[in-house]
């Protein structure tokens, strides 16, 4: 009887030989480790010259359940298994790690052979939990022999308990592989005699890749230390795909093509490998971070998939990121998305949001019965418009979807929440979007480079769409073809409907684009005047306080001339009517100093000018009074006909004046009653000009035949339309909306209160966006420093360990422990500040709140030179509040002193209770008008580096806790003369507001 024998190489063509490439090897890998229960998912790549690497080595890793050696004899190297997954015998709690079951991703019982895709020389560690250690070693390369069988391939496989025997087991291992060489006589030995080459190769192999680098074994202990249990392949001789990963930053490449070239390369790789589990279905999200939390810091879940990067420079980082992946706000923030489902009719049920607007439900069947069915099928889809300008969204928003677009487009296909590679790829467009909108975007508008979204697919309902021998993409069989021209069909339709260039919805979407365009034009015109006119008032400020420079000296000479008259009981009367005059003459150079503002002109977005307006205002003012005062003096000393003398000269003055500026109102209201007459006008001879082109005469309606004269009535009614519009929409509007204004200005006013709040408002939303890079990167840096932070005590305690053996350590070990508690202090220092402190209401005292300034800034006051004093008032006072809530305030005040006191000599701070009201004093600049009445408002700020947000909190903050803050420049409470913080309790009058 005859049996099937199977050669070597059958590995290889199941194997490395069917894996399409990189991504597929690892993603194939990483699914064998979530069908064991896996979620934390890692890779590695350590680069030559990385603490004891001494070439490059590439690392895989999952914290499934594991495999012991029983697992590893009957499963592992047994191709083709059946699963037990597969079978009605259910998995128990403890093969499942205590998580949810799950739908088996993996079914040929190959996808295991794809470590040889990735390199030859391979060790692959495996633990049980509360198990030893598997230890197996292969040199794939040996199955490039022809002539050997499979079960003539030794593969050494032995266990280890302690991670500390690895580098024995390694070695053992190396020298049982040789057996696959055969001794010198047998068959074995005689058939690599024609494979001469490969077995040197593999000999190399062997002599070169003798140990593993100290820096991997502590990671490969660490794994398994914290997760317990796993699957760990360490590659000694990974290929050139993994080497040449982020070539583009490489010294040694100088051409920019070569650059371009590597920079593809590097972000097909990350396109390819990210997105692994579907980020848009919540339930899947939520059951892997509650999973991942069990090994993460400080409850905070694992990050995985992860492929660290180590360089050669001693850093590492990860080569994923993804954080940088389209999140799930930003699906639902883009201004076009579908959402839904296809019964297994192929009918779609679900909403589409465009342009925007509120979201349409939609329902679609295909025009034809579907060949085959290929069972339901869930969509989410977002896009975008091709050109910003045609877009609603705003252009940083805009750009943000774009530069995502570079790596993570596409429409993805998820089976059971996990990636199925190629589909999503930004090269791999298997719906032919790109394709078909060279024919027409009418009816193709949407592009592949555009969107991104999944289609949603399960084993279950699914069966026929089946994955291909090389895991890369479905077999196109019958169900896959369907499947493909039902959605093509799909988002034609959708197109035609909604979004094509001949749709109803472009068609009104490009009518409120055009209007939004018009009205951001008027903006910008109406900015542009506002900024002319700014100029306009900074220039007649200059010339205005020049001119008041002028009144103000001689107003010192006269008033030495009025103090030597009072010396007398009585003015001379030679000299009152002079004095008089003088004073009535400052008097009115003083009025005309005034700046008038027009209404509907805004100070805001300019503090220079704004703050230049106000002192202005204040100095005039204040010469005003001075002049009354002077005028009162002088008309408590005169004789009354020199009074009456005084009078009548006034008043010619005056009216002289008035009748000036009377006059010239009466010339500009000719002026524009004459361009409004004329406006006017213009648009009533355009309308009858345009009746009469259809006057009977005009179109000799007698010589008509009866088509043309149907065809004039149609266009009369038409242009009927357009008169009348131009009539009630031009005409009638412009004079309804001249007859509108009032004489006091109420409509300018209004417009100007609006010019201001679009002015502060455009300014607030740029740094809305910095904000929002800021806060995501404190979201990565917070969660480093967590996971550093650990490390860091766990590799203490190890160094103390080896401290206590080698007394040169024990200097070293002391000095970087004093360093870590010094750290550790301070971040304890941060404790009354965490928001779930706030709970506790309790009684805080000023000596309490020196203390804590005192251990925040002591130590650079001190540098600073900075007298830092809390009165005895201060000390005794005490409010009952909660810590969280009144800390941060002092805190952030202070800070801000410190930074404003560097720029005098004096640098003093102090803090003062007088009466109800609590002091926050400093010695430097004084502030302004405009930082006074401002600066509490979120995002103002005159600090280079600062954000203005400080204050704004504080004030928050305290009004939560019945409290309120002002600044204040009074000198009885302002006693250092610079900046000066009131708290007093809430709607207390403070004589500021």
């Amino acid at each position: 009887m005859a049996n099937f024998r199977t050669k070597a190489r059958a590995i290889d063509l199941l194997g490395k030989n069917q894996i399409a490439d990189l991504p597929t090897a690892i993603t194939e890998l990483w699914k064998n480790g979530y069908d064991a229960y896996g979620d934390y998912l890692v890779a590695g790549l350590y680069r030559a010259g990385y603490q004891d690497v001494s070439q490059d080595i590439f690392l895989i890793a999952d914290d499934g359940r594991g495999m012991d050696y029983d697992d590893i004899l009957n499963k592992w190297i047994v191709i083709g298994t059946g699963n037990k997954r597969n079978t009605n015998e259910p998995l128990s709690d403890e093969e499942r790690l205590n998580k949810k079951p799950r739908i088996p991703l993996g079914e040929k019982g190959i996808g295991r052979l794809s470590v040889a895709y990735l390199g030859n020389h391979m060790l692959m560690l495996s633990k049980k939990a509360n198990s030893n250690i598997q230890v197996l070693f292969m040199n794939w390369q040996i199955l490039e022999n022809y002539e050997m069988f499979l079960d003539e391939v030794e593969i050494p496989l032995t266990s280890i308990s302690d991670m500390e025997d690895i580098d024995a087991a390694y070695d053992r291992l190396r020298k049982d592989f040789l057996k696959n060489f055969g001794n010198d006589s047998d068959d074995l030995s005689k058939s690599w005699e024609r494979f001469a080459n490969e077995k040197e190769s593999v000999m190399k192999s062997l002599n070169e890749y003798k140990r593993i680098p100290e820096v991997i074994k502590a990671d490969l202990e660490s794994h398994f230390s914290e997760k317990k249990h796993g699957t760990i392949f360490l590659v000694f001789d990974p290929i050139s795909e993994l080497k040449e990963l982020e070539k583009e930053n490489s010294k040694e490449i100088v051409l920019a093509e070569e650059r371009k070239e590597a920079a593809e390369h590097t972000n097909y790789i990350r396109s390819a490998l990210s997105g692994l589990f579907n980020p848009f279905d919540e339930e899947l999200t939520r059951e892997r971070e509650e999973n991942l939390k069990k090994g993460g810091v400080n409850g905070e879940p694992d990050e995985s998939p992860r492929f660290l990067i180590y360089d050669s420079t001693g850093e590492y980082h990860d080569f994923l990121d993804l954080k940088s992946f389209y999140t799930v706000d930003e699906f639902e923030d883009c201004e076009h998305w579908i959402k839904g489902s296809f019964d297994k009719e192929g009918k779609f049920s679900g909403v589409i949001k465009a342009y925007n607007n509120e979201c349409i439900s939609y329902q679609f069947a295909p025009r034809q019965r579907l060949r085959t069915r290929v069972g339901e099928i869930e969509l989410k889809v977002a896009f975008w418009e091709a050109q910003q300008s045609k877009s609603i969204m705003s252009p940083e928003i805009w750009k943000n979807y774009e530069k995502k677009a570079e790596s993570y487009s596409g429409l993805y296909l998820y089976r059971d929440g996990f990636r199925v590679l190629p589909y999503g790829r930004t090269d791999f467009d298997f719906l032919g979007f790109e394709e078909n909108r060279s024919k027409g975007a009418g009816y193709y508008y949407f592009s592949h480079r555009k969107m991104f979204g999944y289609i949603g697919i399960t084993k279950a309902g699914n069966p026929q769409l089946i994955d291909k021998s090389g895991r890369e993409g479905l077999i196109a069989n019958d169900t896959y073809r369907s499947m493909r021209n039902l959605l093509k069909e799909f988002f034609k339709e959708v197109a035609i409907k909604y979004f094509g260039t001949s749709s109803e919805g472009r068609r009104n979407y490009t009518d409120e684009l055009a209007k939004k365009k018009k009205q951001d034009a008027l903006i910008a015109q109406e900015k542009k005047k506002n900024r002319q006119q700014l100029m306009a008032i900074n220039k007649e400020l200059k010339e205005k306080n020049k001119e008041m420079d002028s009144v103000e000296a001689e107003i010192s000479v006269l008033q030495n001339q009025l103090c030597e008259e009072l010396e007398n009981q009585k003015i001379v009367k030679s000299e009152e009517r002079n004095l008089l005059s003088q004073i009535s003459n400052l008097r009115l150079r003083i009025l005309n100093a005034k700046v008038i503002v027009n209404p509907d002109v805004s100070l805001e977005g300019n503090e220079s000018i704004q703050d230049s307006f106000y002192t202005h205002e204040e100095r005039r003012k204040a010469l005003e009074a001075v002049l009354a005062e002077f005028n009162k003096t002088v008309m408590d000393n005169v004789y009354k006909n020199a009074l009456v003398d005084e009078y009548n000269e006034k008043y010619g003055i005056i009216a002289k004046e008035l009748d000036q500026s009377i006059r010239l109102c009466r010339d500009r209201l000719k002026t524009v009653t004459t361009q409004i007459e004329e406006n006017v006008n213009h648009k009533i001879s355009e309308v009858e000009k345009m009746l009469y082109l259809f006057s009977p005469s005009a179109i000799n309606l007698e010589d008509l035949n009866e088509e043309d004269t149907k065809k004039y009535l149609s266009e009369l009614t038409e242009k009927y339309e357009e008169m009348l519009d131009v009539c009630r929409r031009f005409v009638m509007d412009y004079l309804n909306n001249l007859s509108a204004l009032d004489m006091d200005g109420e409509e300018l006013a209004l417009l100007e209160a609006y010019k201001s709040k679009e002015i502060e408002l455009s300014g607030k939303v740029d740094i809305f966006y910095e904000l929002a890079q800021v806060g995501m990167s404190i979201e990565v840096v917070d969660h480093q420093f967590n996971v550093l932070y650990a490390q860091i005590r766990s590799e203490l305690k190890i160094l103390a360990q080896e401290a206590k053996k080698a007394p040169k350590l024990e200097p070293v070990y002391n000095a970087l422990l004093v360093s870590f508690q010094h750290m550790e202090s301070n971040h304890k220092m941060l404790m009354p500040l965490y928001r779930n402190t706030r709970r506790i209401r309790k009684k805080i005292t000023g000596k309490d709140i020196e203390s804590i300034l005192i251990n925040f800034y002591g130590q650079a006051m001190d540098k600073a030179g900075i007298s830092f004093v809390c009165t005895q008032c201060f000390l005794d006072h005490s409010y009952d509040s909660y810590e969280s809530m009144l800390f941060p305030v002092f805190i952030n005040i202070v800070n801000n002193a410190i930074y404003w006191v560097g720029f005098v000599d004096e640098k003093k701070i102090e803090l003062d209770v007088q009466g109800s009201k609590t002091l926050i004093m400093n010695s430097g600049p004084q502030m302004s008008h405009t930082e006074l009445t401002k600066c509490f408002e979120i995002f103002y700020t005159k600090k280079p580096s600062g954000r203005g947000i400080g204050l704004y909190l504080a004030k928050r903050n305290l009004n939560a806790i019945d409290l309120d803050i002002y600044a204040s420049n009074d000198p009885e409470l302002n006693r250092l003369g610079g900046a000066c913080f009131v708290i007093t309790a809430m709607n207390e009058d403070n004589g500021e507001k």
